[in-house]
């Protein structure tokens, strides 16, 4: 993922971001279906990451996903 996530372990829907760079804690991400959970050890971390998370779905949105490739 573009944002430095690795699954953790053998569970394929849960990544880690490991902290460093511009986040100062560890970001863990578990989604399923349609739902995400986050969490951090930093309620401001975690502010950030979701904030920033939020702009980039707006982009897509105001964008579309016609500017993403697929394979074919």
């Amino acid at each position: 993922m573009s944002e430095g996530f690795e699954h953790v372990g053998f569970e394929e829907s849960v990544w880690v971001r490991p902290k460093g760079g511009k986040y100062g804690e560890d970001i863990y991400v578990s989604t399923h279906v349609d739902d995400c959970l986050i969490c951090c050890k930093s309620t401001a971390t975690m502010s950030k990451f979701k904030q920033e998370l939020l702009t980039r779905i707006a982009h897509f949105r105001n964008v579309g996903l016609q500017s993403c490739t697929y394979p074919s």
